[in-house]
């Protein structure tokens, strides 16, 4: 969220639609808040998840985007040595950034083609 609202602040475009009310002032300050928050402490929920994965045995990979909240709880209670987990450290939630998306495209493939 913090790099969105780093390219945001730069974006001419974005600027303009905020000067213009075309933004959701409301909104906007809620979004901010929420980036401003550390992320939260694993849940119970995201422990029972790690345990189940680490006892899985069959064939499954997680492909984890570095920059997403979600994978960032998934990491903290997973093992860093599980083979079965790949990171891209600068990939946001929806592997938007273009070397993201061939990342993972390149992951796909691997896994698909074995």
């Amino acid at each position: 969220m913090r790099d969105h609202y780093r390219k945001r602040l730069t974006d001419s475009a974005a600027i303009r639609r905020l000067l213009t009310g075309q933004v959701s002032l409301g909104k906007l300050v809620a979004s901010l808040l929420g980036a401003l928050r550390p992320p939260a402490p694993p849940s119970s929920l995201t422990q029972d998840m790690a345990s189940g994965i680490k006892d899985f045995g069959g064939e499954v990979f997680f492909l984890i985007a570095g920059r997403d909240r979600t994978g960032k709880a998934f990491l903290a209670t997973s093992d860093k040595a599980d083979p079965r987990i790949a990171t891209c450290p600068d990939a946001a939630h929806a592997y938007v950034e273009p070397q993201a998306r061939e990342w993972l495209e390149e992951r796909l493939v691997e896994a698909l083609c074995g």
